[in-house]
């Protein structure tokens, strides 16, 4: 679980200035490695943001 974290933090810095379609490719790239649903990540990474 901890290196999830450590994972989204670093996703986290990419997708806030990604396009669009980059955020399309970063969340299923990180959906792939972890195993974790599209909307769940979605959601976290909401939280995260503000």
């Amino acid at each position: 679980m901890h290196s999830r974290n450590q994972y989204l933090k670093a996703l986290l810095v990419k997708y806030l200035k990604a396009d669009k379609k980059n955020k399309g490719l970063l969340l299923d790239e990180y959906c792939q490695n972890t195993g974790q649903n599209r909307k769940y990540v979605i959601r976290k990474i909401n939280q995260k943001a503000f």
